[in-house]
């Protein structure tokens, strides 16, 4: 499990303090896009814009993640960080850190890679976009993503959801169905996989229709 120092809490406390004096004065939403590479979401310079996108009264936030530009750790410690939207693009990640939080009021456009590692990720109005999405919760952490529909036919012997260690919660009860129709040209045998362990829970009690891959001999598992 991720455990910040004292340290580390202070300076990214500073950070918001410093962040909270450059604020807009009149309310206003502001687009706010990750720039450069992996890093915690508490650093500055990763932001076009010159404070932290968490909504402080007046003024919110429209979050985005490019596909492709790394990982980015959020380190907010609480309250919670809300925002108004969030994007992600493919092949991105976003992981919400022990301890902290972060709500989505509005739509959270998820096309890749959330993991709650003992932090909370709440998304309940959001789409899994692409076919590459994928979601994991471990540490006791808390994921709710309301999207209707999901497509992995992208990914190829991935782990699309999982949920593991005691009191994790992976709640994806609003989805409808899953599309796993990858198709990898060969009659090597492959598998997606989709798992929770005993004293973890995952929820696809919305589920109705699942697509299974285009080769009789791949599994959904």
């Amino acid at each position: 499990m991720y455990q910040k120092s004292k340290s580390s809490f202070l300076a990214v406390s500073l950070v918001l303090s410093i962040t909270a004096a450059h604020m807009p004065a009149s309310a206003a939403v502001v687009n706010a896009e990750w720039i450069s590479g992996s890093g915690n979401y508490s650093d500055l310079t990763k932001w076009n814009i010159p404070f932290v996108p968490c909504n402080t009264d007046p003024t919110t936030f429209n979050v985005s993640i490019p596909a492709s530009i790394g990982t980015v750790s959020m380190d907010v410690p609480p309250p919670d960080c809300t925002v108004d939207t969030l994007t992600l693009g493919a092949n991105s990640a976003f992981n919400v850190l022990s301890g902290n939080s972060y709500t989505v009021l509005g739509l959270a456009d998820i096309a890749g890679i959330v993991r709650g590692i003992g932090g909370d990720f709440l998304a309940p109005i959001a789409t899994f976009s692409g076919n590459t999405a994928r979601v994991s919760v471990s540490d006791g952490a808390t994921v709710q993503i309301g999207a209707l529909n999901y497509s992995a036919a992208g990914l190829i012997n991935a782990t699309l959801f999982s949920s593991t260690d005691t009191g994790s919660v992976l709640d994806l009860s609003s989805l409808q169905s899953i599309d796993s129709s990858f198709n990898d040209g060969s009659t090597t045998v492959r598998a997606n996989t989709i798992t929770a362990s005993s004293d973890a829970s995952l929820d696809l009690s919305g589920v109705t229709a699942i697509t299974a891959p285009a080769r009789g001999e791949d599994r959904l598992d």
